[in-house]
């Protein structure tokens, strides 16, 4: 039996092959698949959104000796101040985030104090901040725009390049494979998605363009 290196090298020399053209029907029907499941999750299960892009108030509490999510959680709960369930992150060895739907100022130092007490802290080791879903609204409707932009002008240079549209048009459908791939397992994982995981998308599109380029 060879080993992973042995087969990578029979590949590379050509010594051995697979028939991947002669069942290209079966190729890209598993593609055309996993592109309707990747979207059916993210339309039925929805995605994880940050509160970058929902909006909401934000509270980083310093220098605790509890990190545990159920504690602050209680905390905030107890309030009877917020509405819904908060998010609960640790932020490195000592420190916690809690994330609410939006509040009003006199709500906010309200919630801030009783962190405060909770944990033992002076009320100036709590910062808190608000974020409006507006400036999430207005990142996302910018950064579709662009995309757009982005994938008509790198169809048309493909074309020109090519010299055949169907080339363009086959890069394009394995970007939005890739794409559909990374976004399904986020909706089945309910990763959340912040400003951090768009740059992340961005990179995927970048490399997935640029290894088909390298192929054809």
């Amino acid at each position: 039996m060879m080993s992973f290196a042995q087969w990578g090298n029979a590949l590379y020399s050509g010594e051995k092959s697979y028939a991947v053209i002669p069942n290209r029907k079966t190729f890209v029907g598993l593609a055309a698949a996993v592109l309707v499941i990747g979207f059916a999750l993210v339309a039925i299960m929805g995605l994880n959104r940050s509160i970058e892009f929902t909006g909401g108030s934000q509270f980083d509490v310093a220098h605790v000796s509890d990190q545990s999510e159920s504690f602050a959680s209680r905390t905030v709960a107890d309030t009877g101040l917020v509405e819904g369930a908060s998010k609960v992150t640790r932020v490195g060895s000592d420190s916690v985030r809690i994330q609410t739907t939006s509040l009003d100022s006199a709500t906010t130092a309200q919630v801030r104090d009783a962190l405060a007490s909770a944990y033992g802290v002076d009320p100036s080791s709590v910062q808190s901040s608000s974020i409006g879903p507006s400036w999430g609204s207005s990142v996302t409707t910018k950064a579709a725009q662009s995309l757009v932009i982005f994938m008509a002008l790198v169809a048309l240079l493909m074309t020109v390049y090519f010299r055949s549209w169907r080339m363009a048009v086959s890069a394009l459908l394995a970007l939005v494979h890739d794409i559909a791939v990374t976004v399904g397992v986020f909706a089945i994982l309910q990763v959340e998605v912040s400003p951090a995981t768009v740059i992340g998308f961005l990179t995927i599109l970048g490399y997935s363009l640029y290894d088909t380029v390298v192929v054809f």
